[in-house]
């Protein structure tokens, strides 16, 4: 019956055969690492192919990928009773994409990205505009947008 238990703590049953561990151990070995993605073990969508949400997300997809090693909302991080989950996974390399489409969209998601930069430091994490372009470089605390396009008067 001792194979049945835990290999760390060796008092709860096994909840991951895979690592071994009982559910607490896992959690804190989940938090510690994060999820382990390779090219050769991608994220996987639970088998239900996700429809892109909004025109800016169809738009980014369109414009910024140039290969089909992408996945649409397929990871979700959860720890503390907060949860996140990124827009986009690019398979080939190995970030996740948060898209956002004006600095208003930015401040609504600013405290989970950061508590998701705190809590997983391992996992590489980009913000961008729909456009492609990369929005995370920040200047005194804060973002650097990109400058619109002058209009002309009419």
């Amino acid at each position: 019956m001792r194979e049945n238990l835990c290999t760390k703590c060796k008092a709860k049953p096994i909840f991951i055969k895979k690592r071994g561990l009982c559910e607490a151990c896992y959690m804190a070995w989940y938090k510690k690492h994060g999820p382990v993605f390779s090219k050769n073990n991608p994220p996987k969508s639970r088998g239900v192919l996700k429809k892109i949400h909004h025109l800016s997300e169809l738009e980014f997809v369109k414009n910024y990928f140039t290969h089909n090693n992408w996945y649409y909302e397929c990871a979700k991080f959860k720890s503390d009773g907060i949860s996140y989950t990124p827009d986009f996974y690019d398979g080939e390399r190995d970030t996740f994409i948060e898209l956002v489409g004006s600095r208003q969209g930015y401040d609504q998601r600013k405290q989970k990205i950061e508590w998701f930069k705190e809590t997983f430091p391992k996992i590489s994490l980009e913000i961008r505009t729909p456009n492609g372009e990369l929005i995370n470089q920040q200047t005194n605390g804060r973002i650097v947008w990109p400058q619109p396009e002058s209009r002309s008067n009419f």
